[in-house]
C-alpha cells in the first residue's frame, strides 16, 4: 500500500530525476543549479551521490583542460565561446574562465571570441559577475572569429558555432584544434 509519504517521496524523487536529466546530463547545470539540487535532495532525505560527485568532477576536468593546453607547447591559444553553454551571455560559474585565467597566469597570449558575449550589454547578477569577479576578460573579447583565427597557435572550442567547421575546413596554415564540445 502507497502512503502519502511514500507518494510524495516518489514524486520528489522524480523531479529530482527530471531536474537531473536536463541540467546535469545535458550539460547545462550551473554550479548554483547543483547547489539547489544539492539542497533539495538533501531536504527530502535523498541520498544523491552523483550531485555529490559532481563538483570534485567539474574541478578535475577544468584542471585536465588547463593540463592539455600547457601539453600543446603553444604560447598563443584562441579561445570560441566563454558563456556556460552556447547561446547565452552568461558569464556566471562559466568552467571556461577558471581555465583562462589559469593560461593568463602562466604567461599565455589569449584571445577570446563569444558572438553572443557584449559586455555592455550585460545585465542583472551576470553583469555584477562580470563587473565584481572577471571585468580583466574584456582585454582578451575580440570582435570577431577571424581574429581568433589569425593571431592563435592553438584553437579551444568551448561552445559549438555554427560556422565553424567550414571555418577549420578552410584554413591554410595547420592549426591546433582542442574542441570541448564534443
Amino acid at each position: 500500500m502507497c502512503t502519502a509519504r511514500t507518494a510524495k517521496r516518489i514524486t520528489n524523487e522524480l523531479r529530482l530525476a527530471e531536474a537531473l536529466r536536463v541540467g546535469v546530463l545535458e550539460r547545462a547545470c550551473p554550479p548554483k543549479d547543483l547547489k539547489a539540487l544539492r539542497t533539495i535532495a538533501h531536504d527530502h532525505y535523498l541520498q544523491a551521490p552523483v550531485l555529490e560527485s559532481i563538483e570534485r568532477s567539474n574541478e578535475f576536468q577544468k584542471g585536465l583542460v588547463s593540463k592539455r593546453n600547457l601539453d600543446f607547447g603553444v604560447q598563443k591559444i584562441g579561445i570560441i565561446g566563454l558563456a556556460f553553454k552556447y547561446s547565452t551571455d552568461d558569464l556566471r560559474d562559466s568552467p571556461i574562465i577558471d581555465v583562462l585565467e589559469r593560461l593568463l597566469g602562466k604567461e599565455f597570449t589569449v584571445h577570446v571570441y563569444d558572438p553572443h558575449v557584449h559586455i555592455a550589454s550585460l545585465t542583472g547578477a551576470n553583469r555584477e559577475y562580470f563587473l565584481h569577479r572577471i571585468p580583466f576578460i574584456a582585454r582578451y573579447l575580440t570582435g570577431g572569429l577571424s581574429a581568433v583565427f589569425s593571431h592563435a597557435e592553438l584553437i579551444v572550442a568551448v561552445n559549438r558555432e555554427p560556422k565553424l567547421d567550414e571555418l577549420f575546413r578552410s584554413l591554410k596554415s595547420p592549426l591546433i584544434v582542442y574542441d570541448l564540445t564534443v
